[in-house]
């Protein structure tokens, strides 16, 4: 979806901040947060930059990262990864699933209502 510009389906987007849309899919516009890591390691700035990853990853759940040193190159072998595991049949991955009690892992959410937003 990403690539082709495509919308999610409906069940996984969020209307007026609850439910699910149909008609009009998105979340409520926000930024996401920068974190910029050369600040994560200075004297005069690690306070407030910890302070904004603390808030990013509490609020947010997620940030772009600045000045952390990886190289293209090495961010170009991490997508490669991305796009072989996704490529791989569905059993295969989900031998990396996140079990019943796991949150993290290949798969979905315990679906608990037929109202739930999926993620």
């Amino acid at each position: 979806m990403a690539i082709s510009g495509k919308e999610p389906p409906g069940r996984y987007c969020y209307r007026d901040g609850v439910g699910r849309g149909l008609d009009t899919c998105c979340l409520p516009f926000m930024e996401i947060p920068v974190i910029d890591f050369d600040l994560l390691t200075s004297p005069s700035s690690s306070r407030q930059e910890h302070a904004k990853l603390h808030s990013a990853l509490s609020s947010f759940g997620c940030f772009m990262s600045i000045n952390h040193g990886m190289s293209s190159s090495s961010l170009n072998k991490v997508r490669s990864v991305i796009k072989q595991f996704f490529a791989l049949p569905l059993e295969e991955k989900q031998k990396y699933g996140g079990g019943i009690d796991g949150g993290e892992g290949y798969g979905n959410d315990m679906i608990l209502s037929d109202d739930q937003v999926l993620d």
